[in-house]
């Protein structure tokens, strides 16, 4: 099953990208709709291990974009969930799951120092901003999903550094947080300004959330194997 699964990876990335692939350790922070699609793509990629963080429960509104709300997971954690859907299609990743929430205080239980990558696609951000500051100071490569809803189109996402982005509201309160600790920081960001929606609902349909995630797995994933430096990307 493995060469089955790894052979069209295999033939555009070499043998050597794909054992790069497979010697890699990546985490993936929050497990919704962006984190998900990361998280898979990044098992179906060859990735060796993935270390899976989420304190979230599948609920009936994620049904619309995440990838591991269906009916018989309604309740469950999000990371084991997420767990089960990486067992099914590439069985040999191997998986850490994590089902509670990063906060400041358990981040480096967490995340080890050894992590090669890590995908930040928390809602929280006060938790983000903590996320990105330890990665930084412990030299972790780490890559953050901005606003993904009240958007509609996924082609107006692009890579960027965070410090050169303009109307995303999470990437201005990101900002002002980092601005003189971090110098750069790559952020996946929608260059489409945020439509008003229902009072207190973030709206969303597939499309953004999903693409936003594999925009960041990608990056992950071109690095790990060797195809681009990390600061080719951004």
């Amino acid at each position: 099953m493995e060469d089955n699964l790894y052979a069209r990876t295999r033939a555009l990335i070499g043998q050597d990208g794909l054992d790069r692939l497979r010697e890699t350790r990546a985490a993936v922070v929050g497990l919704g709709g962006v984190g998900g699609a990361a998280a898979v793509s990044l098992a179906r990629s060859g990735l060796g291990e993935l270390i899976l963080i989420d304190g979230d429960q599948v609920v009936p509104s994620n049904l619309n974009r995440q990838r591991v709300a269906r009916a018989e997971n309604m309740g469950r954690n999000k990371a084991d969930a997420m767990a089960e859907e990486i067992a099914s299609v590439a069985p040999e990743v191997r998986t850490t799951i994590h089902g509670r929430f990063l906060r400041e205080e358990n981040l480096e239980e967490l995340i080890p120092a050894d992590v090669g990558y890590v995908v930040d696609a928390i809602d929280s951000l006060r938790d983000k901003v903590a996320l990105i500051k330890n990665c930084h100071a412990r030299g972790i490569r780490i890559i953050s999903a901005t606003g993904a809803g009240n958007r509609l189109w996924a082609d107006r996402l692009c890579y960027a550094d965070l410090f050169a982005t303009a109307q995303d509201p999470v990437c201005r309160v990101l900002r002002r947080e980092l601005r003189g600790t971090v110098e750069r920081h790559p952020v996946v960001v929608s260059l489409e300004p945020p439509r008003q929606a229902e009072k207190g609902v973030v709206a969303s349909m597939a499309f953004v959330p999903n693409a936003m995630g594999l925009l960041l797995a990608n990056a992950v994933a071109l690095s790990a194997a060797g195809l681009v430096s990390w600061e080719e990307l951004f």
